[in-house]
């Protein structure tokens, strides 16, 4: 398993494992339906505050948009293997990352709106408002675009950095922490 996530009313749990995505009923916790469409294992899964949508991104380089009775509409690529996926809680655009883009899709586009990144992509997040779409880089940067896709990036320096930025019209705060190393005697790597 590699991600999962809730259907926003709570009903079902999306869950990315193998090359399948599994949608269960969480009353009684019986498979739904397994969803076939990508072709290698499948990374993350992200629903819609709607409820309306989901989505699924792979290692097939694939995003596929499901609707909420878990028929796909929707396939598009990227260069690269899909990273992670977040729906704008308010416009319902999706940010997919990949390696070494991310690509904006919204319902009333035909196309995605793909971004050169300079850096792997780890992990993004949109404000709870959806005015902004953080990214996170594998080499500390946290590029933070507006509604328009401009960037407003941070570079996370030192052994361990707390960036807080308080602003852009009171409406993003974020706190973001970066561990180059371990500078605590009492943290101790996890054996699982």
């Amino acid at each position: 398993v590699w991600d999962l996530c809730f259907r926003p009313d709570g009903t079902q749990l999306i869950v990315a494992a193998g090359n399948r995505v599994l949608v269960y009923d969480t009353n009684d916790g019986t498979l739904i339906q397994p969803l076939k469409g990508h072709k290698d294992t499948v990374y993350c899964v992200c629903y819609a505050k709607d409820g309306k949508r989901f989505a699924s991104g792979s290692a097939d380089k694939s995003v596929i948009i499901w609707t909420n009775k878990m028929e796909g509409i929707l396939k598009y690529t990227h260069n690269d293997s899909i990273q992670c996926l977040a729906y704008n809680p308010v416009s319902h655009q999706l940010a997919s990352c990949a390696c070494t883009d991310f690509g904006l899709w919204s319902p009333e586009q035909k196309s995605v709106a793909k971004h050169k990144v300079n850096s792997r992509v780890t992990c993004c997040s949109w404000t709870n408002d959806g005015q902004y779409l953080a990214v996170g880089l594998y080499s500390g940067i946290v590029s933070i675009r507006n509604k328009a896709c401009v960037s407003l990036s941070w570079f996370i320096e030192s052994l361990i950095s707390y960036t807080i930025y308080r602003g852009l019209l009171n409406q993003l705060y974020f706190i973001v922490a970066c561990l180059s190393s371990l500078v605590h005697s009492d943290l101790k790597p996890c054996k699982c």
